[in-house]
């Protein structure tokens, strides 16, 4: 049986402030925006910042109750590990054969591809995105 993800994709960060957050990584730590998207639909805005083989996904959420469950009482926090996948529907399969369960019943259409969040009580406590990357 082939694994059912590939690579890591990124790591998601959820902050209080996308653009203190942006200057502090391009300026202190020199990582260069890869690219921005914003998403009114899903509430949210991103930047994700180049890091060798793998981005680091800052993410600024609209819902002000949402963003300060995900924030944990700070103004920054590791949210969540994307895995690129070649199938996402074949993933998502593969991984509730092990009781491994998504966020939601349907996949979430970003502007970066498709994509499912697991539930981390069923991930090892961790919430792993599973993102089938949009054609370029």
């Amino acid at each position: 049986m082939s694994a059912p993800v590939g690579s890591m994709h990124h790591v998601g960060v959820v902050v209080a402030d996308l653009d203190a957050a942006e200057a502090l990584l391009t300026t202190a730590f020199g990582l260069p925006v890869a690219h921005r998207l914003a998403s009114a639909e899903l509430g949210m805005r991103a930047t994700f910042l180049a890091c060798g083989p793998v981005t680091v996904e800052l993410v600024e959420l609209a819902d002000p109750d949402v963003a300060r469950e995900r924030l944990r009482g700070g103004t920054a926090a590791i949210d969540h590990v994307a895995l690129q996948v070649g199938d996402l529907d074949a993933a998502v399969r593969a991984l509730a054969d092990h009781g491994v369960a998504t966020a939601q019943d349907r996949p979430l259409v970003t502007p970066a591809g498709r994509t499912h969040f697991t539930r981390a009580a069923t991930s090892g406590g961790i919430v792993w995105q599973l993102l089938e990357p949009a054609a370029p």
